[in-house]
C-alpha cells in the first residue's frame, strides 16, 4: 500500500485547526499541517503499538479522515 492523504482536525481545548496530513503506508505515523487564520501548526503523530504521540505542542486530541 502507498501513503494516504488525509484531512485533519486538531482541537487544543481552546481552538480547532483544520488542514491536511500524510499517513504512511503501515499507519504508524502521520505528518500534518493545520491552520486557523494566521496560525499554522506543523507536526507529526506516531503510533508505538500502545498509544498515539503527537510531536507538536497541541497534545494528542485529533480526528483524521482518510480520503
Amino acid at each position: 500500500p502507498s501513503d494516504s492523504f488525509i484531512s485533519v482536525s486538531l482541537d487544543d481545548g481552546t481552538r480547532k485547526l483544520s488542514g491536511e496530513g500524510l499517513l504512511d503506508a503501515d499507519c504508524s505515523s502521520m505528518t500534518y499541517t493545520v491552520s486557523e487564520g494566521s496560525d499554522i501548526v506543523n507536526g507529526s503523530i506516531t503510533f508505538d503499538g500502545n498509544m498515539l504521540t503527537d510531536m507538536s505542542d497541541l497534545g494528542c486530541l485529533f480526528t483524521a479522515i482518510k480520503q
